[in-house]
Order: structure tokens, then C-alpha cells, then sequence
């Protein structure tokens, strides 16, 4: 969990990078449960890259997670390292950028706790985030529309306060 696939999401936002119409300064990433862990590694471990990130039901410790994988091979016990690489208590002192947290307070594939966890661990550290629960939501936060609508406003809102609303003027150029 994390490592390759920061590099994959890295080198995907590299050749973003090279297009005339991307604003290298306005680069977010947003993700919920892995998606959402995966945002929060990005942050930590690439901050000159993404300067905005928005952690929905993340994967704080999968030792936590419910997930299939789990299930199946991976367990703490079997694979103390993967775990421990993978923990994102582990982190957090490189945190540079504006983080959003979004997560159902009756999830149960990936208990709420364990994001309260990480912003204690955040806390401890000095660093700064913003905070979106649902109360009564499960992991999909999204299966209730009075959530899903109050969730994603804050999550675009979030953007475009830390990023700016909408695109900037850009040189077009027509595609080869």
C-alpha cells in the first residue's frame, strides 16, 4: 500500500506538468478510502508537488481497514513492514500543504477513530487541517444525498478556496 503507486500518481502529475494549460502552482489531490490515504501520502511525501489535498474516509492504518486484500493474505502479524511503511501515523512532519478531511462518523470499513488518530498525530505536530464530518454516514458517504451534497460542496469549495476557483488564462494550442 502507497509507495508505487505515489510514484505512478507522481509521474502522471509530471507529464501533466509539461502541458502548457496546467498551472503547476494549483495542483490538488483528492481521494477517498485508499483514494483518500493515497491523497494523504502525496502530501506528506511530495509537497513541492501537491499544495491541497482532500483525505475522504482514509486508510489512516490499514491494520484498521477492511479490506478484501486483507482478508485474504496481508495481515499485521504476517507482514509487519508493509504495514508499518503503510501506516500514515508514521507521518505527517513534511505536511506543507492545506488538508481536508472528510469521513463518515459511522464508517466501518474505515472506522472514523482512526482519522481522529491522525489529526491528534497532526495536532501534536504543529500542523494545520480542516475537518467535514457526516454524522450519521458509512464508509460511501455519498449513500445518503443530504451527505453527498453537503460533502462534495465542501470538498469543491475547499479547491477553490486554496487553488482558485475556475481556470486561469492559458495559451490554447490545438492538439497534434
Amino acid at each position: 500500500w502507497g509507495g508505487g503507486d505515489l510514484e505512478d500518481l507522481h509521474s502522471a502529475v509530471e507529464y501533466l506538468q509539461t502541458l502548457p494549460y496546467v498551472d503547476q502552482d494549483r495542483i490538488g489531490v483528492w481521494g477517498s478510502s485508499y483514494g483518500g490515504m493515497m491523497a494523504m501520502f502525496a502530501l506528506f511525501n511530495k509537497p513541492d508537488v501537491f499544495k491541497v489535498g482532500v483525505a475522504g474516509a482514509p486508510a489512516v492504518d490499514v491494520a484498521y481497514f477492511t479490506s478484501f486484500d486483507q482478508h485474504l493474505s496481508r495481515r499485521p502479524h504476517t507482514h509487519p513492514e508493509t504495514f508499518r511503511n503503510s501506516n500514515l501515523l508514521n507521518y505527517g512532519e513534511d505536511l506543507e500543504g492545506k488538508l481536508l478531511f472528510i469521513h463518515g462518523m459511522r464508517d466501518t470499513t474505515v472506522p472514523f477513530r482512526t482519522t481522529v488518530r491522525m489529526m491528534e498525530k497532526l495536532m501534536l505536530l504543529g500542523k494545520d487541517f480542516d475537518i467535514a464530518f457526516a454524522p450519521n454516514a458509512p464508509h460511501g458517504w455519498s449513500s445518503s444525498e443530504h451527505y453527498a451534497v453537503f460533502l462534495n460542496r465542501k470538498l469543491q469549495q475547499y479547491f477553490d478556496l486554496h487553488l482558485g476557483a475556475g481556470p486561469r488564462d492559458v495559451p490554447v494550442t490545438r492538439a497534434r
